[in-house]
């Protein structure tokens, strides 16, 4: 059972709102000026939820992980130029990695994004690119470094 208490009415029922916590546990949202600021949760619940917590970060794969095995993606299937940008973990059914793709010319550094990456954040598998899509990496990366170094 889940309730909503504002901070003034905490501060007035607090004894009661921790009783009812604990042998019935209830569950509280505490608002301030009507946004939800905190949850009220019995302990046991939420020891319970950091394990599952804990036990789902070991299976993640790491951003730093994710860029490195993007980078190897890049290097083999696409082109050396091509460089992965920091890694952004997107939530959902799937959890993955994304990062931009940066095309890199010497002389020049960081240039231009051709798009973005994804990698699996429970497996560290890239998700691969379409072919047109590598396609239209490839072109566009050559058709800026043809502008840049002409």
């Amino acid at each position: 059972m889940e309730q909503v208490i504002g901070t003034t009415e905490l501060r007035q029922q607090l004894t009661d709102v921790l009783q009812a916590v604990r042998e019935q546990r209830a569950t509280y949202i505490v608002e301030t000026f009507g946004r939800s600021q905190a949850a009220i949760v019995n302990l046991d619940e939420y020891r319970q939820f950091r394990q599952y917590q804990e036990q789902r970060e070991v299976a993640f794969v790491t951003g730093a992980e994710a860029k490195r095995r993007a980078q190897g993606y890049l290097t083999v299937e696409i082109a050396m130029a091509l460089r992965p940008g920091e890694p952004r973990l997107l939530g959902g059914p799937q959890p993955v990695w994304r990062m931009p793709v940066w095309l890199h010319l010497r002389g020049f550094g960081q240039v231009e994004s051709l798009g973005s990456l994804d990698v699996d954040a429970t497996t560290g598998e890239v998700v691969p690119l379409s072919p047109v899509d590598v396609q239209k990496m490839q072109d566009r990366a050559d058709a800026i470094a043809r502008h840049l170094t002409s």
